[in-house]
């Protein structure tokens, strides 16, 4: 339930070793753990993706779009320069 749930497979496996004792079950719980995330990746995404994506939480992709690959970052950045103290108020902010 949790490996498929938050795709915490392998401490979710550690875990359980741990709270058992019983190391003689790794393979078996290696090999039920990676079979429900594989099931769980068919059918759904994952808890903290689809929070991620309820929040509107800004993530970046794995690589960028074709548009940008060409582009210089002195392209992309603002010209005015803004800059904060070590220890600033929070009206400087």
């Amino acid at each position: 339930m949790m490996t498929s749930t938050t795709r915490l497979s392998y401490s979710v496996v550690v875990l359980m070793l741990e709270a058992s004792n019983a190391f003689n079950l790794a393979i078996p719980l290696i090999i039920s753990v990676f079979i429900s995330k594989l099931i769980a990746d068919i059918f759904s995404s994952g808890l903290y993706d689809r929070e991620i994506r309820e929040t509107n939480m800004p993530l970046l992709m794995g690589s960028c779009p074709s548009s940008c690959k060409n582009m210089k970052a002195h392209e992309i950045m603002s010209k005015k320069l803004i800059t904060i103290t070590t220890i600033a108020e929070m009206r400087q902010i």
